[in-house]
């Protein structure tokens, strides 16, 4: 459902003391409605936003991984020996992380 708050504030009646309106029954529903839906929407939004966030540093993590893997391997001596550990995530472990 959508609103036009144009139309609302033009029927809303100021107060003797012109702080406050007074609005119909029905267009303080239809605010109290778009309120509630508009969170409800945000609520979402902060949940995928957070989901994209968790998929981008995995995949950056996962990108890291793979090039000091690659630069290792393409080593010579005992590097290789390394290259094991960082592709398990050995190195990110002893670090606490």
């Amino acid at each position: 459902m959508s609103i036009n708050l144009e139309e609302i504030v033009e029927r809303a009646v100021p107060t003797s003391q012109g702080l406050y309106r007074v609005v119909r029954t029905e267009d303080f529903d239809a605010l109290v409605a778009e309120v509630e839906r508009l969170r409800a929407e945000r609520h979402l939004d902060n949940a995928d936003l957070a989901q994209a966030y968790d998929f981008a540093r995995n995949k950056g993590e996962a990108l890291e991984r793979e090039a000091v893997v690659a630069y290792l391997r393409a080593c010579d001596g005992e590097s290789y020996d390394f290259a094991d550990d960082i592709e398990r995530g050995e190195h990110r472990r002893k670090e606490g992380l």
